[in-house]
């Protein structure tokens, strides 16, 4: 008898703890339902601001662009990183672009709008981890190894008639990759400066989706 009632007391123990247990990760789960709800609103706030950080609506007339690379200034200490070789990629760079035409000028007074560069990192690696973006960028990453070049670059846009600032970026970062043998010597420098400044145009003067 002592056995049997030692049995029920240890049952009925068991089923407090489990009502605990159950309790409380229904109410992580509710947690969880509230931050959620709350970070969904905080997402949407923050990309309708992104998509307003845009030079679209003041140049979308403009039957095509010109730009006038005023400055860029090397802040990484790199040997790898050239100022010359940018400046003949960002101008090789956005006359490429399609859609909107560019028009890379040497003068400031030809330019519709004038861009400042300063380039705060730019890290290579030989032999770059797979990327975990998607699992096609997985696979071919693992079944063609890619070399990465990482470039992080501050931009600024600013009106060639009153100096004012239209449009910043800090920390503008990009990665590019590519196989291996298409990222030796300065090419890797060069791809990496080629999609930073694609991905810098297309955010500043294409219209926000």
């Amino acid at each position: 008898m002592v056995t049997l009632n030692r049995h029920c007391e240890e049952a009925k123990g068991r089923r407090s703890n489990l009502k605990k247990r159950l309790l409380r990760a229904l109410r992580a789960l509710a947690m969880t339902g509230v931050a959620f709800s709350l970070f969904i609103p905080i997402c949407l706030s923050t990309t309708l601001y992104a998509k307003d950080n845009n030079l679209y609506e003041m140049f979308k007339d403009y039957p095509r662009i010109k730009v006038f690379l005023k400055e860029v200034i090397d802040q990484t200490g790199n040997p790898e990183v050239e100022i010359d070789i940018f400046k003949r990629v960002f101008g090789e760079t956005i006359e490429n672009r399609i859609n909107i035409t560019f028009i890379y000028v040497n003068d400031e007074k030809d330019a519709d709008v004038v861009v400042t560069a300063k380039i705060k990192t730019y890290t290579f690696t030989e032999k770059a981890l797979p990327s975990f973006t998607s699992i096609w960028a997985f696979t071919a990453d693992t079944t063609a190894p890619k070399s990465s070049a990482k470039i992080v670059v501050d931009y600024e846009i600013i009106s060639p008639t009153d100096g004012k600032t239209l449009l910043s970026y800090k920390n503008f970062t990009t990665d590019a990759r590519k196989p291996i043998e298409q990222m030796k010597g300065e090419m890797g420098y060069s791809s990496a400066v080629d999609k930073n400044v694609n991905r810098f145009i297309y955010r500043a003067f294409y219209k926000p989706r």
